[in-house]
């Protein structure tokens, strides 16, 4: 091993340990925060059937996000090895730091399928992009809509209103947005090149290996429209999936007003976290998210932090139980 790969080697293995680090911290941040006795009492309230429900949409959610990554990748890709490789790649991702495991997806499907792991990565980095705009999108519409009419208190004197801070939430949401538009206008090879030239020496490398794998997510996103249509319209269901679970456990909750708002703020919430904070299986990341959102509308920690480990816990159980299930079956070699 050269001193490049040790570097690298030593490098992962830092940021693995400090993803553990933070994980810990945050759990233990949650569990100093509430009350013990009141977050046991709230969690031991939630009807079964609730919980029940959580699981076995997440479950069919997997399976969707397996042929969405079929629609995202050659036609030539078996469904089956797709979702195969979708399935235990989050095994994977769940039980590593840094969520390094998805990668095991397109390692699979190139042993498996004979699909390029360029190929795999690419088609993964177009699968974030829907779920980004989709995130986004859900944002914005909270950002505008559902705090300023959903939590109705402006934090007091000094404190910046939710009205206010839900206008530059949606604003910075649409923003957003609106590069990802000039992106796909421009294109994204040409973007990367003067993304790529604007900088110097080593930031001048990492700006163009980014910008050279969001370019190759965006061209498998526009390699064709009937499919990246189809994965889109996956990606609807997905996400209205994921909020009606929500909205099924958060309405079990005598101390929580589940209306639209307060759903939509605590899925934003949860999935913004999910996608910026790479603890395992975003363990605690979601949590802390969960209460914070919920606290906006009034909900105490304990209630709120037992809501958010209900939903997230049996999202977990029931994609965990497809991909052992694949696991079992297929195995992780060829």
């Amino acid at each position: 091993m050269n001193a490049t790969q040790a570097g690298t080697t030593t490098g992962r293995w830092v940021r693995g340990a400090a993803t553990l680090v933070l994980t810990v911290a945050i759990v233990a941040w949650i569990g100093r925060t509430i009350d013990g006795a009141a977050f046991v009492e709230a969690l031991t309230s939630v009807q079964g059937w609730r919980l029940v429900w959580v699981a076995t949409v997440a479950s069919g959610v997997l399976l969707l996000r397996g042929v969405r990554a079929s629609l995202l990748l050659p036609r030539e890709a078996p469904l089956r090895a797709v979702l195969s490789a979708v399935a235990i790649g989050f095994v994977a991702s769940v039980v590593t730091p840094l969520r390094m495991g998805v990668l095991v997806r397109p390692w699979l499907l190139q042993r498996r399928a004979g699909i390029a792991f360029g190929t795999g990565v690419a088609g993964i980095v177009a699968e974030r992009l829907l779920d980004v705009i989709a995130l986004l999108i859900l944002l914005a519409g909270v950002g505008i809509a559902a705090l300023p009419e959903g939590a109705g208190h402006d934090g007091g004197e000094g404190a910046l209103s939710l009205e206010t801070a839900g206008a530059v939430l949606g604003g910075a949401a649409l923003g957003v947005l609106g590069v990802l538009a000039v992106t796909a206008w421009v294109g994204p090879d040409r973007l990367a090149r003067l993304a790529g030239g604007a900088a110097a020496g080593g930031l001048r490398a990492r700006i163009a290996t980014l910008a050279a794998t969001f370019a190759a997510g965006t061209r498998a996103v526009a390699a064709d429209p009937v499919r990246t249509a189809g994965a889109a319209a996956l990606t609807v269901v997905m996400w209205c999936a994921g909020l009606v679970s929500a909205a099924v456990v958060l309405s079990g909750f005598d101390a929580i007003p589940a209306g639209p708002g307060l759903v939509a703020t605590f899925f934003a919430a949860v999935m913004a976290a999910n996608a910026a904070v790479p603890t395992p299986g975003s363990m605690g990341a979601y949590e802390a998210a969960g209460m914070a959102a919920l606290a906006l509308f009034g909900v105490d920690g304990a209630t709120a932090v037992a809501a958010a480990v209900s939903v997230h816990l049996m999202s977990l159980v029931g994609q965990g139980v497809v991909g052992v299930v694949f696991v079992a079956r297929d195995g992780t070699g060829r």
